[in-house]
C-alpha cells in the first residue's frame, strides 16, 4: 500500500513538470474552492421568489463568468446570508466575501448577528473559508433566502454545479 502511494506521487509530480500551471477557468476555480456546505439540515424556503428548478439569469459577479450567466435554481433555503471580511486559512485577506450562511458560523444556533460582529467561520463551501482560527467580521446582512444555483459561465467554461450562495436580489427570471 505504501509503495503504491509513492508510485502515484512520482507519476503526479512528473505530470506537473510537463503541464505547467494554467489559470483556472470559472468552473475549475469553483471546483477547487468548493467543499460544499451540506444542505441536509437546512430548512427549505417556504415561498421563495425563485423555487427549485426556476430558470434564472445570474446578476451577481462573485466569480469570473458569473454575471449574466444563464442557470437554474438547485436549492433555496430559509437562512440569513452574511458578507464577511476575513483572513483565510491560507493567510490571504479577503474583503466583502459574498456569502456565508448562518450554518457556516461556529456556534451560531439561532443567534441574530449585527454589522461589525466578529465570528469564527466553520469549514464551508470554499477552500480556506473556515476552520481553526479563521475569524471574520460581518459587513453586510441579508435575511434570506439563500440560493444554490447551477449555471453556465459566460466565458464558455464548464458548467458550475451547486454554487453556494447567492441572494434573491442577485437573480432574475429567464
Amino acid at each position: 500500500m505504501k509503495k503504491t502511494g509513492y508510485i502515484f506521487l512520482a507519476v503526479f509530480l512528473s505530470v506537473i513538470e510537463f503541464y505547467p500551471a494554467q489559470p483556472l477557468s470559472a468552473a475549475e476555480m469553483h471546483m477547487e474552492m468548493h467543499n460544499f456546505t451540506t444542505v441536509d439540515s437546512l430548512a427549505p424556503a417556504v415561498h421563495p421568489r425563485y423555487p427549485v428548478g426556476t430558470a434564472i439569469i445570474v446578476k451577481a459577479d462573485h466569480m469570473s463568468g458569473m454575471k449574466n450567466a444563464k442557470g437554474t435554481v438547485s436549492g433555496v433555503f430559509d437562512t440569513p446570508l452574511y458578507a464577511v471580511d476575513y483572513v483565510n486559512s491560507h493567510g490571504e485577506a479577503v474583503s466583502n466575501h459574498k456569502w456565508v450562511i448562518q450554518q457556516e458560523i461556529q456556534d451560531s444556533g439561532s443567534r441574530s448577528y449585527q454589522l461589525g460582529d466578529q465570528v469564527t467561520l466553520l469549514p464551508g463551501h470554499m477552500s480556506g473559508l473556515g476552520g481553526s482560527g479563521v475569524h471574520a467580521r460581518i459587513v453586510q446582512i441579508v435575511k434570506g433566502p439563500a440560493y444554490m444555483i447551477d449555471y453556465q459561465p459566460t466565458d464558455g467554461t464548464s458548467p458550475v454545479i451547486h454554487h453556494q450562495w447567492v441572494t434573491q436580489n442577485e437573480l432574475q427570471p429567464r
